[in-house]
């Protein structure tokens, strides 16, 4: 379990994650190569997933950066975030 191959994993993730073809990628390629972890994922806001990787209800989280200003881009940004001391 140590090594991150058996167990379970705790990913939050922003609303529209699952439509976002890196993380489709992400998902199905990490279920590939461990079969033997359990992907427990829950939706959830980026300020929510912070607060709970912090207090240790979630493992990883794919977040959107929290922008002051909101301007319209043609780019998304989305970034992972995960506790140093889990066994990822």
């Amino acid at each position: 379990m140590h090594r991150g191959q058996i167990g379970e994993v705790r990913v939050g993730f922003f609303g529209s994650a699952p439509f976002v073809d890196e993380f489709q990628r992400l998902l199905f390629d990490f279920r590939k190569q461990h079969e033997m972890v359990n992907l427990v994922l829950q939706e959830m806001p980026t300020y929510q997933q912070v607060d709970a990787i912090l207090d240790g209800r979630l493992d990883l989280g794919f977040v959107r950066p929290l922008q002051p200003n909101r301007r319209r881009s043609n780019r998304s940004n989305y970034a992972g975030t995960f506790d140093g001391c889990h066994a990822l």
